[in-house]
């Protein structure tokens, strides 16, 4: 079996440009933001305890002002659309404690941004709190849990 990673989450950043169908609230959000901001996800990983709560720490990199979206994704979406969320971002409560992951998750045959739970919350160096529960049965295999952050930060 896996080593359980939980406990020491990674963080990456990674760029991406805005394609895809976007929502009206999405267009207007990037259109505003793209003449003065340059957008980055900030992608934050970990293998969940099985049947169990990880309760996770992160911290937004010190380059990025806003976190404007979020969405989450899984190699087990079966497991992942399963399972409950809860999020801070500096203290402000993002996702209430047991909030169904299905509500954010990727889903096939929708545009990554149409998948984006928008917010507004401020970045630079932010502590993201995390309570991942997965609710499969204790025989399912470990998987990999990302949840992606998208940014802005002021262009330069």
């Amino acid at each position: 079996m896996a080593e359980n990673n939980a406990s020491t989450p990674q963080a990456k950043v990674i760029s991406k440009p805005f394609i895809g169908n976007a929502t009206s609230v999405q267009a207007i959000s990037h259109s505003k933001l793209n003449d003065k901001f340059k957008q980055k996800f900030q992608v934050l990983s970990f293998q969940p305890k099985i049947g169990d709560t990880s309760s996770l720490t992160y911290n937004t990199s010190t380059e990025f002002e806003r976190v404007i979206g979020i969405t989450i994704d899984s190699d087990n979406r079966t497991a992942l659309n399963k399972s409950t969320i809860s999020m801070n971002i500096d203290s402000n409560e993002i996702f209430p404690k047991d909030f169904d992951t299905a509500l954010i998750s990727r889903k096939d045959n929708v545009g990554f941004y149409d998948n984006m739970y928008m917010v507004n919350e401020r970045a630079n160096n932010s502590t993201v709190k995390i309570d991942y529960t997965d609710n499969m049965p204790s025989s399912t295999q470990p998987y990999n849990v990302k949840v992606y952050l998208w940014c802005t930060m002021i262009k330069n």
